[in-house]
């Protein structure tokens, strides 16, 4: 199991670093078979505000656009076709260095001058975010801002052998319960948000199999616009192995990270005859998985 020393500190007050960590699981019996660092891989990016967006006089697909910094403006051509004037952006400055070791220069291109780059996920070594051109961030984000402060933390991530008589451990919160046992310190966990009572099922749930599944529980969540999830949840479930869906799958996907609680979500909408069935397969059966 992948475990984010960076998550586990959110959970837990740990003493020690990742090393250190490593060694006292193995004294819990639970092997650390590696250690992974993890982090921005870039420098001198920072959020950016496209204030103003014209055609390029000497190229159909390029752009003159003026981006701010936060301190100063600079003249940038970019070739994305998402680019537009107000967006919040991740702009490299002239001396950034991107992944690849690729520096950031001042340049010409088709006769006008750029002063940086206007970035896409591809160019940061960031997860995708199914977007055709640059990484358009939330309208309120600050210029200026480093960019690379805002992706969290860098990160160990440690992959751990747990063993199967410790099913309580496979989870970051599970993990960290052992851990404030052992080292004798505090849990930063606070006690689940009350929820209230659900009313008449609205959507029935017919369980075939009673034996194979004595409980089966489920809520009916409505008003939900499905888009893609913001940067922070994409790169903390790529850290631990796991591809960005979409905001609903992914927001499943953390909550069994940190508890250790599978979850799914359906589209209501598509459920057939409006119904949820839980049954065995029948002979001949395949099922198509969300990747595919």
């Amino acid at each position: 199991m992948k475990i984010s020393y960076a998550w586990l500190k959110e959970l837990v007050d740990l003493p020690v670093g990742p090393d250190a960590l490593a060694e006292k699981l193995l004294h819990l019996g639970m092997e650390a078979a590696s250690i992974t660092r993890t982090g921005a891989h870039f420098t001198g990016v920072v959020i950016g505000e496209v204030r103003t967006k014209e055609k390029h006089p000497n190229a159909d697909r390029l752009s003159l656009c003026t981006v701010f910094d936060g301190t100063s403006e600079a003249a940038v051509v970019c070739g994305a076709p998402n680019v537009a004037a107000g967006q919040r952006v991740a702009f490299a400055k002239v001396g950034a260095v991107l992944p690849g070791d690729f520096v950031i220069k001042k340049a010409k291109i088709r006769g006008a001058a750029s002063e940086g780059m206007i970035c896409s996920t591809k160019e940061l070594g960031l997860p995708s975010d199914g977007v055709d051109g640059i990484m358009v961030l939330p309208p309120g984000a600050p210029a200026g801002t480093d960019f690379a402060s805002t992706l969290g933390p860098s990160d160990a991530v440690l992959d751990v052998e747990i063993g199967p008589n410790r099913p309580d451990c496979l989870s970051h919160a599970g993990l960290a319960r052992e851990l404030a046992v052992h080292f004798g310190t505090s849990l930063k966990t606070a006690p689940p948000a009350a929820v209230s009572e659900a009313g008449p099922a609205s959507l029935p749930v017919d369980v075939a199999d009673a034996e194979g599944c004595p409980r089966y529980t489920g809520r009916l969540v409505t008003g939900v616009k499905v888009g893609p999830s913001p940067a922070w949840l994409k790169e903390r479930l790529e850290r631990l192995g796991l591809r960005s869906i979409n905001a609903a799958v992914d927001v499943t996907n953390l909550l069994l990270m940190e508890n250790g609680q599978p979850l799914h979500v359906f589209d209501a909408d598509k459920l057939s005859g409006g119904r949820l069935a839980v049954r065995r397969a029948k002979a001949g059966e395949s099922l198509k998985g969300l990747d595919g």
